[in-house]
This record gives structure tokens, C-alpha cells and sequence, in this order.
């Protein structure tokens, strides 16, 4: 049982005290930078999540690593992902950071290569689509794997949908130009 028990009160009270601090500092970076901070968008979200959340277990738990680095890591982890969100709006270079949508169904047709450009295989189709209430795939429009690894089931008809929604979806050939 020692291995339970095996510190001193001073070793808890440091651990205490540097999750109070660490969390603080979190909840101070989500409530400047916005709630996107731990959102699910995007790969790079992702990563700052896992890393603040590493940061905080780090700073809270171990005691080779100061609590004013731990702030000051997760002050850069958080700035770095408000600078990336800010080029991506400001510039367009969201298609080289961002994965793009895929098309996976298509008018009840399985798309075997959106299906192999995610890695998703026909049982986690299934899945998504048990999940979404459809008994069956001749009901489906499009099945899209979205940036953030989640997937949208469209059972909507072709002509009740936004174009605008889908054209940035990889595996959706680009609309022919009108001619006269």
C-alpha cells in the first residue's frame, strides 16, 4: 500500500496548488481566445488540445517542471493556435493546413475512393449510418467525412440541396461551366 501513499504533505500541496494555477491560466486562454480553443475543427485544434491538456497533467503532477514554464507553454500553445485561426481566415491557406471534406456516398453508391482516402472501411460506414437512423443506403444523398473526422449523412433530395455547402468537398467533380 505505500505505493498509495508514499509522499509528503508538502509534495501534495504543490500538486494542489499547481493545478489550481495551471487551471486558471487555462480557463483564462479559452475565455481571450474563444471557445474554438478546445473545439473540435480541425487537426490543429486537436493538437492544441492534447498539448495543453499534456501541459496541465505535466505541471500538476510532476515536480521538475515549474508552474511559470507550464503557463508560459500553454500561453504559446494557445497564441500559436489563435495566430494559425487568424492566417487561415485572413489568407485562404486553410486548403494547405485543413483536410478537406471527402465524399464517401453518393446517391446510395458506396465511393471507394473517398472511402480509402479516409481509411474509413464499410463497417464504420454502417456504423455512421446506423447511428444516423437510416435502415437503408438507397436512402442516403451523400455521406461526407468532414474535417474534424466526424460524418454528415444528407438524406435530403439532390435539388432541395445548397451547392455552396459541397464545393469544397473532395470527390465532387467541379460544375461544368454554363455555356450557350
Amino acid at each position: 500500500m505505500n505505493w498509495i501513499v508514499d509522499t509528503s504533505w508538502a509534495s501534495v500541496g504543490r500538486t494542489l496548488g499547481s493545478g489550481f494555477l495551471i487551471y486558471l491560466v487555462v480557463v483564462a486562454a479559452v475565455r481571450v481566445n474563444g471557445l474554438r480553443t478546445f473545439a473540435k475543427m480541425s487537426g490543429y485544434d486537436f493538437a492544441a488540445t492534447v498539448a495543453i491538456g499534456s501541459i496541465t497533467g505535466a505541471v500538476t503532477i510532476t515536480q521538475s517542471v515549474p508552474v511559470l514554464e507550464g503557463i508560459v507553454a500553454v500561453v504559446s500553445i494557445v497564441g500559436s493556435q489563435r495566430l494559425l485561426t487568424e492566417i487561415r481566415r485572413r489568407t485562404g491557406l486553410e486548403v494547405v493546413i485543413d483536410n478537406p471534406p471527402v465524399l464517401l456516398v453518393a446517391h446510395g453508391r458506396i465511393l471507394a475512393d473517398g472511402m480509402k482516402a479516409t481509411g474509413m472501411n464499410e463497417s464504420d460506414l454502417n456504423s455512421t449510418l446506423r447511428s444516423s437512423g437510416i435502415s437503408s443506403i438507397s436512402q442516403v444523398t451523400a455521406v461526407v467525412f468532414e474535417p474534424t473526422g466526424e460524418r454528415s449523412v444528407i438524406t435530403d433530395p439532390i435539388h432541395e440541396l445548397d451547392p455552396h455547402l459541397f464545393e469544397m468537398i473532395s470527390g465532387i467533380p467541379p460544375p461544368r461551366p454554363v455555356t450557350s
